[in-house]
């Protein structure tokens, strides 16, 4: 048998694995109710972070970005609006949802986005816009900044 069926094995009597056998095969899930499901699924999820740079590869696929910011689920936040706001005038909406579907494959979860034009962005900006003032409030990183320094 290999290392990772000994493991799996091992840890099906804590509760954290169901397991079900089918043709002649062991099959393992983890199981939600786990009472440490949601520290085990931040531990494995902050180990394992989707690299920046992929992040960037997949969104320039639909264009070219003026503004990326991740927020939410890329850093593990709880409190967000967004997980990604795009700024772009070269980025279509439909272009960016495909984009955005191989991010959620890729990282197995939906991501919660926003696309904005570049003026919509600094008319929002200049009036205070709430919604873009609570992603710049809580914690967010910026990948791409084609835009300027005062952007958050």
């Amino acid at each position: 048998r290999s290392l990772l069926q000994k493991v799996l094995k091992g840890l099906s009597p804590t509760g954290f694995l169901s397991v079900r056998h089918s043709r002649g095969r062991t099959q393992y899930a983890a199981r939600r109710s786990f009472v440490f499901f949601e520290e085990l699924q931040k531990m494995v999820t902050l180990s394992f972070p989707m690299p920046r740079e992929e992040i960037v590869r997949i969104i320039k696929r639909a264009g070219t970005p003026a503004l990326v910011a991740i927020a939410g689920t890329f850093l593990n936040a709880e409190k967000k609006r967004v997980d990604l706001l795009v700024i772009s005038n070269a980025i279509t909406e439909k272009r960016l949802a495909r984009s955005i579907a191989q991010l959620e494959a890729e990282m197995g979860q939906e991501i919660l986005w926003a696309l904005f034009p570049t003026k919509e962005f600094a008319y929002r900006r200049k009036m205070f816009d709430r919604f873009l003032g609570d992603i710049f409030a809580y914690p967010h990183e910026i990948l791409v900044n084609k835009i300027g320094p005062r952007v958050s």
